[in-house]
């Protein structure tokens, strides 16, 4: 799952909604839930 923000209400998309709608960064790319929560000040 990615959480995922912009236009609208902030949600969580599977992986391949993900893909499939063309966000970027690519999925590959994301940080793991345990990278982006080390990453916090």
């Amino acid at each position: 799952m990615v959480y995922v923000w912009g236009s609208g209400s902030p949600t969580y998309v599977t992986e391949a909604v993900y893909r499939a709608k063309g966000y970027l960064p690519a999925f590959e790319d994301l940080p793991t839930e345990d990278e982006y929560d080390a990453a916090k000040p």
